[in-house]
């Protein structure tokens, strides 16, 4: 389980739908001391890539904060990050190869790729081959991660599996694009949540125990047994 902290997260500018004709909710945010970035409104649990309408009074106004709030246990999500930059490798750790053998012959070729093409037809290396080269600090997306708690507290949410980049580093959530996991029970607030409203500091998926609750509750006869017992 992986989780984001939510915080310094502001709308920085509000776009037209002359502007994005995919989507007309699509907004503008950013990180404290980070440049902004674009990306799709997360207005509603359907997808951002339908073209809805928002009325001037649920618009999302600049300098608005967005809090983990927004988004509600149960939903599916998608997160992207810049991946740990490992430099220069070879096949082995690059694209997991197995490598030459460990001995009967082999000299100095045991973490080597091995043939690359053919000789005389193609006789040439075909675009995209895996070899070895620069890995990692590449974007990546990691698509339908289940939101199974939320800390409204501490701006944190929590997701099943993982996400991609370093620790401290930042990641962009939006409601996911998988249609099966587009449905939820409890739709998320709209347009977004404030911090006005009265909300609970953790929230939990309905499948998720929370730890704060009592593991075994007993009857009342079986209560007064097992404190006979001095148990």
């Amino acid at each position: 389980m992986a989780y984001t902290d939510v915080t310094d997260v502001n709308v920085t500018r509000g776009n037209s739908s002359e502007e994005f004709t995919v989507c007309d909710g699509a907004v503008t945010v950013s990180l404290k001391h980070h440049l902004p970035c674009v990306c799709c409104s997360c207005t509603e649990s359907i997808s951002a890539r339908l073209s809805v309408s928002i009325p001037i009074c649920f618009a999302v106004y600049s300098g608005s904060p967005l809090y983990a709030a927004h988004f509600r246990p149960g939903m599916y999500v998608d997160c992207c990050g810049r991946t740990i930059d490992k430099g220069f490798q070879g096949v082995m750790k690059r694209w997991g190869m197995k490598g030459q053998p460990a001995s009967h012959g082999a000299t100095k070729t045991h973490r080597k790729m091995g043939a690359s093409g053919g000789e005389g037809d193609p006789g040439r290396i075909w675009p995209g081959k895996k070899m070895p080269g620069h890995m990692g600090n590449k974007m990546s997306w990691t698509v339908g991660l289940k939101v199974w708690r939320v800390d409204t507290k501490h701006n944190i949410l929590y997701v099943a599996g993982s996400v991609a980049g370093r620790k401290y580093g930042y990641i962009k959530v939006i409601d996911s694009v998988l249609p099966k996991n587009k449905k939820v029970k409890a739709p998320p607030p709209f347009p977004t949540f404030y911090e006005d409203e009265e909300l609970e500091e953790e929230l939990y998926d309905e499948e998720m125990f929370n730890f704060s609750d009592a593991s075994i509750e007993y009857p009342e006869m079986m209560r007064q047994k097992v404190e006979g017992y001095g148990l």
